[in-house]
């Protein structure tokens, strides 16, 4: 046999009347992989010349050899060579595409060019490849079993942007050269030999997002290679405002199927007599009733998921989504639920720990200006022991704003401020910032101070959360992580102080967290009396102006002093 590789002589038995076909079938059987695949030529030698003549392939031995005693056996009688192939299958997969699903063969001349064969895959590929150009496809070499998982197997499978080079191994095959320099034979089956690039395609996406009660319209402008959903969220932070600490990693998208939100109005027919009179555009409103459509709402929770919404035929694509963020509400959060998730020990607010605060000097002028806002308000409020959350806010807040008044704007107080941490998520009552930094929450309950503190704290560690991630290691420090709470129901106060270490060291608020009560506690404000005097409300609210302005200096101090010098310091 005049094989590449192979020189070898064999004796084969072959009956008179069989051809070449069963020579061939032989061989290959003998040879193995790859050559199994590949078409022999025979040429005949006649016993004692060195002439070969090419057999044909319906040629009988009986026609070409005597089988009498003159054919010798020491004589060569057929030398084999490789016959040229003129037609392989090649396996070709689109990348992005899944392998088993999707992959598809192309027939092709070895001795076409790599631009054929793009015209060839282009038309096969028909018409999900209608609108691609053959010469923007690129053409690479790969060698990707599927017959067992591997590491390329799984890349072509599950990521979306693989780098075909250096992650599979992939060559890129020249638009002018042939087949046969890269396929000079059959190549091994259930392999993907060819993977597909498409060229860069965009797709104009028109997004109607619903975050709570807003909604906004964006179009969206992306590649293949730049669907995602860590872009989408990004896109999404332009157009929404997530409460303050919010991650991309919070963000929740779901996926609107079946109009959601859409409202069809028909007429009932009560007025069809009046509208019979009256024009025929013209119609009562009372006469009308929305039918909503129903929907599902599928969660994004991949790439993937994404992209197979996107990246359809249409070069444009219509999306309604819903978004929302993963954590729990910090109005759903009582205080055995917070107890657990922080791992304390005190049943209630009053078991908590005590740490001392003190009382700074506050200004007279301010304090009686509170102390007539609170006249007023009392003179025509109902009674607070059955007044709601909100008329009781508007005491406190008047106690906010009035000591943070004496800072002279370097206090700045923010009602119903956005926060989101890693337990809680949901507006605040007041947040008190020093320039980007909270320093203090307030929370109002109507009457169930254990919720409120739970609620509180909470807030205070989402709060802590929120200052880490926007404070530099050399900047101004909260760095161990103190807040202090502030829960009334406008009668009762209660100031809290929690602090959260720094837990696995990435800055996360993720550490242990501990809670204090401080003490002495404030002396309630009696606006549950009846009838309230100035006498009343003087001595209470000069204590409870004197414990906040101490807990607002001590923050403001660990910023403007408690630069980083080393080991972090702990107040209180």
């Amino acid at each position: 046999m005049n094989i590449p590789g192979i020189k070898v002589i064999q004796s084969i038995i072959v009956r008179k009347h069989e051809g070449s076909s069963k020579l061939e079938a032989e061989i290959q059987s003998r040879l193995g992989a790859p050559f199994n695949k590949i078409p022999l030529k025979f040429c005949i030698i006649q016993a004692g010349s060195v002439i070969e003549r090419e057999m044909e392939l319906y040629d009988q031995f009986s026609e070409i050899f005597s089988f009498d005693e003159e054919t010798k056996a020491e004589h060569f009688h057929i030398t084999v060579y490789l016959r040229a192939i003129s037609t392989i299958t090649l396996s070709c997969l689109v990348m992005g595409e899944n392998s088993y699903a999707n992959a598809f063969e192309v027939d092709i001349e070895i001795n076409r060019s790599i631009s054929k064969f793009k015209d060839a895959i282009k038309e096969k590929l028909h018409p999900k490849f209608e609108n691609v150009t053959a010469n923007d496809i690129k053409l690479w070499k790969a060698n990707i079993s599927l017959e067992k998982e591997n590491k390329k197997l799984e890349l072509i499978n599950t990521k979306i942007n693989v780098n075909i080079n250096d992650e599979l191994g992939g060559e890129e095959l020249p638009p002018l050269s042939k087949i046969s320099k890269h396929f000079p034979s059959q190549p091994a089956d259930e392999h993907i030999h060819i993977i597909v690039q498409r060229p860069v395609e965009t797709k104009e996406v028109y997004c109607t997002p619903t975050y709570g009660r807003k909604s906004a319209n964006f179009q969206w402008t992306v590649s293949r290679e730049m669907v995602s959903l860590e872009g989408f969220k990004k896109k999404l932070c332009e157009y929404f405002m997530f409460p303050d600490g919010t991650e991309n990693k919070h963000i929740i998208i779901g996926h609107v199927i079946g109009g959601a939100g859409l409202k069809r109005k028909i007429s009932t027919g009560k007025m069809r007599k009046k509208i019979d009179k009256a024009s025929s555009s013209s119609q009562s409103a009372s006469d009308m009733v929305e039918i909503v459509t129903e929907c599902k709402i599928i969660q994004f929770s991949a790439d993937e998921d994404l992209l197979s919404i996107i990246w359809t035929v249409d070069p444009k694509v219509d999306l309604e989504i819903v978004v929302d963020t993963s954590q729990q509400p910090f109005s759903s959060y009582t205080f055995p639920k917070m107890k657990v998730l922080f791992s304390l020990k005190a049943d209630s607010y009053d078991q908590l720990p005590c740490i001392e605060i003190g009382s700074s000097a506050t200004s007279e002028e301010i304090r009686n200006s509170v102390i007539e806002d609170f006249l007023r308000m009392h003179k025509v409020s109902p009674p607070i022991t059955s007044a709601n959350e909100a008329t009781r806010c508007e005491f406190i807040s008047a106690i906010i704003y009035g000591v943070a008044s004496i800072f002279d704007g370097t206090v700045k107080v923010y009602p119903q401020y956005g926060v989101a941490g890693s337990h809680g998520k949901g507006p605040i009552d007041w947040v008190i910032k020093m320039g980007d930094t909270i320093i203090s929450v307030t929370e109002a309950k109507r009457e169930d101070l254990n919720q409120g503190i739970a609620q509180s704290t909470v807030q205070a560690h989402a709060s802590i959360q929120c200052n880490r991630k926007k404070r530099t290691y050399d900047d101004a420090d909260l760095y161990e992580g103190v807040m202090y709470c502030i829960v009334s129901t406008g009668i009762d106060w209660v100031i809290t102080k929690v602090q959260s270490g720094i837990g696995d060291g990435n800055d996360n608020g993720d550490g242990p967290v501990e809670v204090f009560l401080c003490s002495p506690t404030p002396t309630p404000l009696p606006i549950n009396y009846p009838s309230l005097s100035r006498d009343d409300l003087v001595g209470p609210i000069k204590k409870l102006f004197g414990q906040i302005k101490w807990v607002f200096d001590q923050q403001k101090s660990s910023l403007v002093d408690g630069k980083r010098t080393g080991k972090s310091q702990t107040y209180g």
